[in-house]
């Protein structure tokens, strides 16, 4: 793909996401969003036949589609999600990827404690 495309996958990406609002709310971040577009940029421009996600070959063209639906809340879901992690996150790429492309996670109750034959224990 040449840079004429990727640059007018650059600019629908960063339409889809809000990017100009984005910066302006949260300008400490551009930094990280710019990294964002331009993972979701080359992802979405890949002559792969499939990305590897969390460990799952999924085809390119499936990729593609589900990034070029994102829009600003999803990009300020995945944004809150690692602010509010504690833990260090050493592939930021991947994380960014499953979040998004993941809707049932955004639906899942978040993680409790439960109880399993009278002992507590927390959930993987």
């Amino acid at each position: 793909m040449d840079e004429h495309e990727m640059a007018a996958y650059r600019s629908m990406i960063q339409e889809n996401v809000r990017y100009d609002d984005f910066v302006q709310e949260h300008p400490w971040d551009v930094g990280r969003l710019d990294e964002m577009v331009e993972l979701m940029v080359e992802t979405v421009c890949s002559t792969r036949r499939s990305i590897r996600i969390a460990g799952n070959d999924i085809p390119q063209a499936v990729v593609k589609s589900r990034l070029l639906k994102l829009d600003g809340e999803h990009i300020r879901f995945v944004f809150d999600c690692l602010q509010r992690n504690p833990t260090e996150i050493r592939n930021a790429s991947w994380r960014c990827y499953t979040m998004p492309l993941s809707p049932w996670r955004t639906t899942m109750p978040p993680r409790s404690t439960t109880t399993f034959m009278g002992k507590q224990r927390n959930p993987i």
